[in-house]
């Protein structure tokens, strides 16, 4: 109750794969001797990042991009707003069971998805992640962005935007330190996460 700085994203920043003391917020908070809340939430998109962070105030070090661009049958924008069936449905996608029969369909899933790409579209569009963005930026708070596994158009958006605001921009890739599958961190690069956004 008592934090400040809060670590807004998606499974880079919740710590998927390694244990909550080393995912980076936890790692952070050590190194400035204050509290972090990690408020990042496996498979979120920065529209979702955006209600979660509804009516809070401090710092935020934002860190979204590597689930925006998946291709889906409706987009963030349109399934955020259904309603009370899109609320049960996002209820049913949250169950524990949901989340572990759709990891075992999910090579079937992208195979499905690959031969009908062109009917699908991204949860979130590159442009309307630069707004969502950009909403954090222009909203009188202190931000750090923060690019972990981001598609090349998102990145994009960060760079822009850090430059345009003057804010920090961290990119994982760049600090030499790997990821346990191609995107998430491993403990060492949480760690080194952590180091670096503690100088900002």
């Amino acid at each position: 109750p008592d934090a400040t700085i809060f670590a807004l994203g998606d499974s880079c920043t919740f710590g998927w794969g390694v244990e909550d003391g080393e995912a980076w917020p936890a790692q952070l908070s050590a190194i400035l001797r204050q509290p972090v809340q990690n408020l990042g939430v496996p498979g979120y998109s920065i529209l979702q990042g955006e209600r979660l962070w509804a009516g809070r105030s401090g710092t935020v070090l934002l860190a979204f991009g590597a689930n925006d661009g998946h291709k889906v049958p409706r987009s963030d924008g349109v399934w955020l707003n259904e309603g009370t069936p899109g609320f049960f449905r996002r209820f049913l996608a949250g169950l524990h069971l949901v989340q572990w029969g759709q990891h075992l369909v999910y090579p079937l899933y992208a195979q499905a998805t690959a031969l009908s790409a062109a009917s699908l579209q991204d949860r979130v569009a590159p442009v309307d992640y630069g707004h969502a963005v950009e909403k954090f930026l222009t909203g009188g708070r202190r931000v750090i962005l923060i690019s972990v596994c981001s598609r090349d158009a998102y990145r994009q958006q960060l760079e822009q935007l850090a430059s345009a605001h003057s804010v920090p921009l961290v990119h994982y890739e760049a600090l030499g330190v790997g990821t346990l599958d191609g995107c998430h961190p491993t403990p060492a690069g949480h760690q080194r996460l952590a180091e670096v956004l503690a100088t900002l």
